[in-house]
């Protein structure tokens, strides 16, 4: 689940304050859609599907799983990496950029990056791989 559903009746009672320019109860009515970053533990599972992870100190609403992805439970989907020779790297919440492989040597975890790129090969995950890179992603 992405968000908050409202009913017909919340709608309905959001579109009158908009028209009568009622800004106290547009506030009331949508304080708790608009301010919802609570992460879904839910969410969480299915995403992760038993993998470990951590969340990312920069943002807490991705997760970095042991297998290298990123995952955001914002927007409930896999976040598409950028090959560079020795790493990949993510962007995440508009600008911050996130290396996996400190990331993993900040955990303690081991950080194999074929063994990475083999799996977003086999899983057929995207990835953006920088052109002078290619062949080395290719023959993987």
């Amino acid at each position: 689940m992405k968000g908050k559903y409202l009913t017909n009746e919340e709608i309905f009672n959001i579109e009158v304050a908009i028209y009568n320019d009622d800004v106290k109860s547009l506030h009331a009515l949508t304080s708790e859609v608009l301010e919802s970053d609570t992460i879904d533990e839910e969410v969480v599972k299915e995403l992760t599907q038993g993998l470990q992870y951590i969340h990312i100190e920069q943002d807490p609403r991705y997760l970095l799983t042991k297998d290298g992805q990123i995952l955001s439970t914002k927007s409930v989907k896999r976040m598409k990496p950028i090959v560079s020779a020795s790493t990949l790297f993510f962007y995440i919440s508009g600008n911050k950029k996130i290396d996996v492989r400190q990331e993993f040597e900040k955990q303690g975890w081991e950080f194999d990056y074929t063994k990475i790129l083999k799996h977003y090969k086999k899983s057929n995950f995207q990835v953006q791989v920088h052109p002078n890179y290619r062949h080395n992603f290719e023959r993987i």
